[in-house]
């Protein structure tokens, strides 16, 4: 049995005869059983529609998808099943696939029930019988829901990351306020103290290292979530590193003799004495190593910082630096925790102080300046850490001027002229602190407790340098700049010191003057009266 398309023209010839034409189709109608078959079992959605929108063919994978019966699907049109686009978006769209040949889209039908399901249809049209659209449909409901979800999931962690940086501010801003009282207030007891003799020194140096101390973890934490937050960015400057290492063997030699520990710095080899690098970080990691160090060192042992350079390649320097020790030692299988965050070893548990962020952290800046950590130990021998980190040559004019002595007190000379500083802080225990520490160099202090008055008072009394708190109730502190530069352009210095929020502005000051980046950086970390004498007098010339 064969199938045939049988062609019929009737002539008269003959006294009238039917001349037939006949072509064997088995073959082709064995195909078209074959495509229809694939089509009506494939787990794609199919169907035919002619230029009006009308349904010719439809399979069962549609009607699956549609909850509607083939026959009910061959009485509609396009239009009808489209749960959003309307009649004439419909239209536009068949005369542009019939214009192109082709197209691909994303849409959404409505089923029997009511309820929608969204689809990806690739269409191409054809001129056969008389033009109609070849539509296959793929269901994507479940993929766009798990966009979806993937989208919320995003935004509440983005949100939730944005309410936890929020919290830290405010934390930072409630803790460090204080914190930076009990601190400033003991270094003025302990001043007066030393002085005068007439209250025990030793009392008042035990709150001013427990303030410290607390301090010390607040900030810890503090930069650890700006690390984890991805807001730590380098700030090369060029630096003595000489005087670093003797600021670090000064600061330390104290802690070791406590301890009967020997410590010693050595240079090995030639260590170029200007760099451009990172100072702060750079500072920040070799005080955890030593600090580390001299932790967990027992009474009579040995410390060792060692530096060294080796040139690299392209003519920058690699500067390496180890602290060795002859402390309790690090477990085996503590060393691979040793860098996670608030990770602590068995002895570490035993030693008050500490957080666990400070290896964590050191590693993190290192990574910053391109370099690694390396740690050897083992148990009642001692530990040594290692580190690398990429720096270039600089010009010791470049390296700036020393800084000032630590006990330097500032002062305004005879016959200079006033320098009127106004303090705002909506806190009283500042405005008083700092009137205390300001008084003695001789400047005019005058005090405002919000933006508002800050305004005021500067229109009125014209003040050289203003301390402004950025977070106060009514006119905060950055509106309150925002009006005094309007007013007197940069005549007047406005220092920010509100610790909650002046991270990111240390940051943009080191862009313009390294030097005054790196004292708001101490300065953040600690309310120190030398730190904020320093300040104050890269502002003030007279000093």
């Amino acid at each position: 049995m064969v199938d045939i398309a049988v062609n019929v023209q009737f002539s008269f010839v003959r006294g009238g005869v039917f001349i037939c034409f006949l072509q064997d189709i088995t073959e082709r109608k064995r195909v078209e059983v074959e495509h229809a078959a694939i089509i009506a079992s494939a787990l794609e959605g199919f169907f035919l529609s002619d230029r009006e929108g009308r349904l010719i063919e439809v399979n069962d994978a549609y009607c699956r998808m549609s909850g509607y019966s083939r026959a009910e699907l061959l009485t509609r049109r396009v239009a009808e099943l489209e749960a959003e686009d309307t009649v004439q978006d419909i239209q536009q769209r068949t005369v542009k696939i019939i214009a192109q040949g082709h197209d691909q889209f994303e849409s959404r039908h409505r089923r029997q029930d009511g309820s929608t399901f969204d689809i990806a249809v690739s269409v191409q049209f054809s001129s056969m019988r008389g033009g109609v659209l070849i539509c296959f449909l793929q269901d994507i409901t479940e993929r766009k829901r798990a966009v979806t979800v993937l989208h919320e999931a995003k935004a509440a962690a983005e949100a939730a990351s944005l309410a936890k940086s929020r919290f830290l501010a405010n934390m930072s801003h409630e803790i460090r306020t204080p914190m930076n009282a009990i601190i400033g207030f003991s270094q003025l007891l302990l001043r007066e103290a030393e002085r005068s003799g007439r209250c025990q020194p030793e009392y008042v140096a035990t709150i001013l290292r427990s303030g410290e101390h607390l301090l010390s973890i607040i900030n810890d934490i503090l930069e650890m979530a700006r690390i984890e937050s991805g807001r730590v960015t380098l700030n090369p400057a060029p630096f003595d590193i000489y005087r670093l290492l003797e600021d670090l063997e000064r600061m330390f030699s104290l802690r070791a003799q406590t301890k009967q520990l020997h410590f010693q710095v050595e240079q090995q080899g030639e260590v170029p004495r200007y760099v451009l690098a990172d100072e702060t970080k750079l500072r920040q990691v070799l005080i955890n190593l030593l600090g580390n160090a001299v932790k967990f060192t027992p009474n009579g042992g040995a410390i060792t910082l060692r530096v060294r350079s080796e040139p690299e390649p392209d003519g920058a320097l690699r500067l390496h630096a180890e602290v060795e020790d002859t402390g309790v030692g690090i477990a085996p299988e503590d060393v691979p925790h040793l860098f996670e965050p608030f990770f602590q070893t068995h002895d570490g548990q035993h030693i008050s102080g500490g957080t666990g962020l400070g290896l964590p952290i050191s590693r993190e800046f290192v990574r910053l300046m391109d370099g690694k950590f390396e740690v050897t130990s083992q148990v009642g021998v001692g530990s040594t850490f290692r580190f690398d980190v990429r720096v270039s040559r600089a010009q010791a004019t470049a390296a700036g001027a020393e800084r000032l002595s630590a006990h330097r007190s500032l002062r305004l000379q005879p016959g200079q002229p006033a320098c009127r500083v106004l303090v705002v802080d909506d806190q009283p225990e500042n405005l008083q602190l700092l009137t205390l520490l300001l008084a003695p160099v001789g400047f005019e202090i005058r005090t405002a407790a919000d933006g508002a008055d800050a305004v005021a008072q500067s229109q009125e009394w014209a003040p050289h340098l203003v301390l402004m708190d950025l977070r106060m109730p009514g006119m905060d502190g950055y509106e309150a700049t925002r009006r005094l530069r309007a007013a007197h352009g940069t005549e007047v210095k406005i220092i920010a010191l509100s610790a909650g929020q002046m991270l990111t502005l240390v940051e943009q000051a080191a862009t313009h003057d390294e030097r005054l980046g790196r004292l708001l950086r101490q300065l953040v970390k600690r309310f120190d009266h030398d730190t904020l004498q320093e300040l104050l007098a890269a502002h003030t010339p007279n000093l």
